[in-house]
């Protein structure tokens, strides 16, 4: 078999086993092999759809595959896998799903329902001499497993399942897999790391944009390089709807202009949607609301920009968004710049590293409340930080800090806020008063709405706030009433601490001069 990307077996322990006729055809194998449970569950041959036809055709070594719900590349990818271990001697393959249930769930049904369902005499020949609830072993050496992390270095197959999942709620497990099962990925190998998204961060979006970029620039690939693959919804020929009384609003009508003159269809033309495609959007979009952009997106865009569920601010930030509220939002020299911090605190007197210290810039204009600019840094001294202050030539006027400023170092000897003051004479410094985490996120929520933020300048902080979550309760499902902390957590308490502080009738919206930062002596 010839494949469009030209992969082919690498030499050393792995050898192909020598077979005959249609046998010598993976894509006949594919097709013509394989059973498996169907969404209605019943028992089905397998047999490749359009959009898996599309992935096998354009398969790179080491592949980023974003896409909409329900195409089958789980499916696809573990079937394939399991080809490769049943038609290749020694061969290891790895499949790494979110969590137990879900593994559990893949090995049962794409991988271990497809062996017992192959022909006796092909059983015969590549008999099992491990099957356990997540590993197949063969008589040739090979072996299949689905675990939640595989920390093995001698594996020759990868898929890694529902990878920005992974990455939200497991940032441990993202790290590890990172640092430990791709990177023990020699050159040859096969990888398939496929995901919706769940926002703009972690290792999926940041692998996902890598990738991208390789193949808007159209650069080459070596087997070191990520392909990017992007399945949106209407490639799928299911997403579709026989019914012709659907109303589409001129709100609608527009987005569905919108996608068509920018997206091109499967086949590479011009997107055209049908009368069906559109009335399934519609009808599907009523269900699913603002999670629609995230299960079937229309872009790559689209799919990043979806909120994350339990995000306490989905609703404001989609409101922002909706009203152009993210845009370019530039320094007015008129206004005085207030600033917002949240302060990273070491976890002790021997820690070489701590929290990350965040500043937010604003500016008030009639009713506006304008977030210029964002900072942030880890485990530096404060002198830092009012440095970078100076160097933003700013005019400020308040500084708002949170109440733990108070809290007295362990290595000086003083608070921080003494530290503070000396650093910034002259210059006025507002200590919130500490209230329930609750009511300030609701007063950040209603602060939301009145916010201008620059899409440039603080684009790690529109992540931060789109991302802010509860935690997930994994043991009795759900969200705990209180955040997840994660990287997210240090933007949305500085971004808080604005909402909580800044009093228009106190702090006034003037064009008032003050003294900037920069010409005050340290």
């Amino acid at each position: 078999m010839t494949i469009k990307n030209k992969i082919s077996p690498q030499p050393g322990d792995i050898q192909k086993i020598e077979v005959v006729g249609h046998f010598k055809d993976k894509w006949w194998r594919l097709n013509n092999l394989y059973y498996i449970i169907n969404e209605h569950g019943k028992k089905v041959k397998f047999q490749c759809n359009p959009l898996q036809k599309k992935f096998y055709d354009n398969l790179w070594y080491l592949n980023m595959l974003l896409k909409a719900r329900q195409f089958g590349g789980t499916t696809f990818t573990d079937i394939y896998f399991l080809d490769d271990c049943i038609f290749t001697r020694n061969l290891e393959a790895g499949i790494i799903a979110h969590n137990r249930d879900d593994a559990q769930k893949i090995f049962r049904r794409k991988v271990k329902f497809p062996y017992d369902n192959l022909p006796d005499g092909l059983k015969n020949q590549c008999a099992l001499t491990t099957d356990s609830r997540q590993e197949l072993a063969f008589s040739n050496g090979s072996v299949i497993y689905v675990a939640t992390s595989i920390r093995s270095g001698t594996v020759q197959r990868l898929h890694i399942s529902e990878h920005a999942k992974i990455c939200r709620k497991y940032p441990d497990k993202a790290e590890e897999i990172k640092t430990g099962s791709l990177n023990a990925i020699h050159p040859g190998n096969i990888v398939v790391i496929e995901s919706t998204a769940e926002g703009r961060y972690g290792d999926f979006y940041d692998f996902c944009q890598i990738a991208r970029k390789s193949q808007q620039e159209g650069r080459p690939l070596s087997k070191m390089d990520y392909k990017f693959h992007f399945f949106p919804w209407f490639w799928d020929a299911k997403n579709t709807l026989d019914i012709d009384n659907v109303v589409i609003t001129a709100e609608m009508q527009g987005y569905f202009d919108k996608i068509e003159g920018a997206e091109l269809g499967q086949d590479g033309s011009p997107l055209r949607l049908t009368a069906g495609q559109k009335a399934w959007y519609v009808k599907k979009e009523a269900i699913l609301g603002e999670k629609m952009l995230q299960e079937y997106p229309s872009t790559v865009e689209e799919a990043f920009q979806a909120t994350i569920r339990g995000a306490y601010f989905a609703t404001q930030m989609a409101g922002l968004r909706k009203r152009g509220q993210i845009t370019t939002v530039p320094y007015e020299p008129g206004l005085p710049v207030n600033t917002a911090w949240d302060l990273g605190v070491r976890v002790s007197p021997t820690s070489s590293t701590g929290g990350a210290t965040v500043i937010v810039f604003h500016q008030r204009h009639r009713l506006e409340n304008r977030i210029i600019d964002y900072y942030i840094n880890n485990d530096r001294p404060l002198s830092h930080y009012v440095k970078h202050l100076r160097e933003k030539g700013y005019l400020y006027g308040t500084h708002y800090l949170p109440h733990d400023v108070g809290i007295t170092s362990l290595s000086t000897g003083k608070t921080r806020l003494v530290t503070l003051r000396k650093l910034m004479p002259g210059e006025r410094l507002i200590v919130n008063e500490r209230s329930d985490l609750a009511d300030g996120i609701e007063t950040t929520r209603n602060f939301l709405p009145t916010c201008w933020i620059d899409e440039v300048k603080c684009a790690a902080l529109i992540n931060a706030l789109d991302a802010y979550q509860r935690q997930p309760d994994d043991k009795h499902g759900g969200f705990k009433d209180k955040p997840l902390h994660n990287w997210a957590s240090d933007p949305a308490d500085g971004f808080r601490s604005l909402a909580v502080g800044y009093n228009p009738s106190t702090s006034g919206t003037g064009r008032r001069r003050r003294r900037p930062v920069n010409a005050m002596a340290v």
